[in-house]
């Protein structure tokens, strides 16, 4: 590892310097976090594994993770890679390992090589949900509960007319879910008829989804 590539920690500081939206800089600390415990395990920090980890964490989109607005996010994970290291080459060893001695009762060299190639595939999975074991934390909500919110509709002669009662909490998730901040995370974009769609250009919400729910807001 050469001496003048700079530290994660380094980079995190520089990243959150130039980063404006809190949102995001909550996102690369804990990005940073999960970089450190891969250090410890696997010490993949390839973009698909990264993602998958990160995304079953509670982070961003796994696929979010290849977008142009997701550059910073890369360019953590990228510097904790070259401050890892190369990922050491593991090889199974059938006579030291109990579990895998079988492996020198399989004649055929490409067989006993799939089935060592198939036990490698295992490890690393078995290493990433112990990593996701460790990172998940257990929150107890012990706020009051809500009552259900409750349609009131009231009638005038030949047209009824409904009006939806929010809570506070309700509001601020549907105000937050049509943030730019949030779909910038997500990787979506809102097309000019109010639909939602995917960084592939894949609609996710029909026409009008954003228009109903502002219309909700406003009243």
């Amino acid at each position: 590892m050469s001496k003048q590539t700079p530290h994660p920690d380094e980079v995190l500081e520089a990243l959150l310097l130039r980063c404006t939206r809190e949102q995001k800089r909550q996102n690369l600390r804990r990005l940073h976090e999960l970089c450190a415990a891969q250090r410890v395990g696997t010490r993949d920090f390839s973009f698909s594994v990264i993602g998958r980890l990160w995304e079953a964490a509670g982070g961003i989109k796994a696929r979010a993770l290849y977008n142009a607005p997701s550059e910073d996010y890369r360019t953590l994970i990228q510097a904790w890679e070259k401050h890892s290291g190369p990922v050491a080459v593991r090889t199974v060893e059938p006579k030291g390992n109990v579990s895998h001695g079988f492996l020198t009762r399989i004649e055929d060299p490409a067989i006993r090589a799939l089935v060592q190639g198939a036990l490698l595939e295992r490890d690393k999975l078995r290493a990433e949900v112990n990593l996701l074991k460790s990172l998940t934390h257990l929150q107890l909500d012990r706020s009051p509960a809500i009552p259900a919110p409750s349609l009131v509709v009231t009638s005038a002669h030949s047209s009824a007319a409904t009006k939806l009662s929010l809570t506070p909490s309700e509001r601020e998730a549907l105000e937050r879910a049509l943030s730019s901040e949030f779909f910038e995370d997500q990787g979506w974009t809102e097309g000019r008829s109010g639909e939602v769609l995917n960084d592939r250009g894949r609609r996710l919400f029909e026409p009008g989804f954003t228009r109903a729910i502002r219309k909700m807001l406003a009243q």
